[in-house]
């Protein structure tokens, strides 16, 4: 029994600090980027990929592999890398140099789930590290957009320089992973999280991050499945709630910064680029196919 404990114990402990050391690789980059020679990011790169890539290979020998959702996941995931070779951005060079990250990222989903299928608690506690990436992400974006429209301050300069840019950007926060798209994902994701579990304030707080964020990609896409959450949800007052929730902050936002409605008009208008590369996607099948269930 102790021993179970123990590799329950060390394997939660594994995909805790894995976890952390994937969301802080940007920023230890940024770093050294800054004030390092380029030999020591070669060798932090390294290190950490090694533990968050390799390590995985021998912790899934101790778990047991015998559990029809993990073998059903398998059989999606075969299923999806099929469609590598027909993408228009495959290339033999990037599946060798991408391996990784196609396929040695999975070992982490039978650990996963014997986590959950053998701790009752592990989905309490893990959940408690993706509120803080909610909370760290907001706080950075929130801090960025009153650093833009008052004061740009050292701060605010120095963490455009992990970046790897030196000028102001409106709209274009750096989040957790010094990524625009990513930090759309953990916006969306959040909106739901909160709202899943009744935490409309925080719900909202999300929303208007991913609003300010002005990450076009994810704001489309979270609106289709927000429609989705509504039909399924079932609730006819939680849903008028939510919408004159969301409206009102709409209104506000709008009313505080009446520039982003301009964007947001430009940027799904027929002359934007962004706009026009996804017409093209809907309108060609092969195209809509493939970057479905492999985006690009």
């Amino acid at each position: 029994m102790s021993m179970i404990l123990n590799k329950k114990k060390f394997l939660y402990n594994f995909i805790v600090f894995s976890f952390y050391l994937s969301l802080l690789i940007p920023f230890i980059n940024g770093v050294l980027n800054l004030y390092f020679p380029p030999l020591a990011k070669t060798v932090f790169i390294t290190l950490a990929q090694t533990v968050i890539y390799l390590v995985p290979i021998v912790l899934v020998l101790f778990v047991p592999l015998k559990l029809p959702k993990f073998w059903a996941t398998v059989a999606l995931y075969s299923y999806l890398t099929v469609f590598i070779p027909l993408s228009d951005f495959f290339s033999i060079k990037g599946l060798f140099f991408g391996f990784k990250n196609y396929f040695l990222v999975f070992l982490y989903i039978p650990i996963i789930y014997y986590l959950m299928k053998k701790d009752i608690s592990f989905s309490r506690k893990i959940e408690k590290h993706f509120k803080k990436v909610f909370y760290f992400a907001a706080l950075i974006l929130f801090f960025e957009f009153l650093s833009t429209k008052f004061y740009i301050n050292p701060a605010y300069i120095f963490l455009r320089k992990l970046a790897g840019t030196n000028y102001p950007i409106y709209g274009k926060p750096n989040g957790i992973d010094l990524g625009i798209h990513l930090q759309g994902f953990i916006f969306s994701i959040g909106v739901f999280y909160f709202l899943i579990n009744k935490k409309y304030v925080l719900a909202l707080v999300m929303f208007t991050a991913l609003f300010l964020s002005t990450v076009k990609t994810w704001i489309v896409a979270f609106l289709l499945i927000f429609v989705f959450y509504i039909l399924i949800s079932g609730s006819v007052k939680k849903t008028i709630s939510i919408i004159v929730i969301g409206g009102g902050a709409g209104f506000i936002l709008i009313w505080v910064n009446p520039s982003i409605v301009h964007h947001y008009l430009y940027s799904f208008s027929i002359e934007s680029s962004g706009t026009y590369n996804m017409i093209s996607q809907l309108i060609d099948s092969k195209d809509l196919f493939i970057n479905s269930i492999w985006p690009n």
